[in-house]
């Protein structure tokens, strides 16, 4: 499983060429992947939007989903 709290994208520099690197946790620990052709680093780019994308889709249905259960009248949650 992944977990990516916080996705990031460095740049490194190794003698005269910088190399671009994505950084992530997985499991608590830090990965870091090389991003060596122009492509996979627009990939990375592009992976990292949508997920924030969905990170905030998700903290908006969860913001939604409290709201919905705060105006929910108690007796209708038990009967079934």
């Amino acid at each position: 499983m992944v977990n990516r709290p916080a996705i990031a994208l460095s740049r490194t520099i190794r003698g005269t060429a910088p190399t671009l690197r994505l950084t992530y946790k997985v499991r608590g620990k830090t990965v870091s992947e090389a991003l060596p052709t122009p492509v996979a680093v627009r990939k990375a780019e592009h992976e990292i939007a949508e997920f924030r994308k969905f990170r905030e889709l998700s903290r908006a249905f969860v913001e939604i989903n409290e709201k919905i259960c705060r105006l929910r009248p108690a007796e209708d949650a038990y009967v079934q």
